[in-house]
């Protein structure tokens, strides 16, 4: 995956973000991780679940998604 800019409410810039796939004991695992910079600080935030935890509960994962924030 290529990472793209990423930004929300509380992060407006120097944060990037690329979507997870993967494949485990028969389960399609997905997530997203973004990495960030802060003031004097480098972020990585992750947030990836199973295909049958991810898709009904992903309005829960955007939400948390979105609330990301950095100093």
């Amino acid at each position: 995956s290529s990472y793209k800019a990423y930004t929300n409410k509380n992060i407006t810039s120097n944060s990037w973000s690329t979507d997870i796939t993967a494949s485990y004991k028969d389960k399609k695992v997905f997530g997203k991780l973004i990495l960030s910079l802060g003031k004097s600080e480098a972020y990585g935030f992750v947030v990836i679940a199973a295909e049958d935890v991810w898709e009904p509960n992903k309005t829960v994962w955007e939400n948390t998604i979105q609330s990301y924030d950095v100093e």
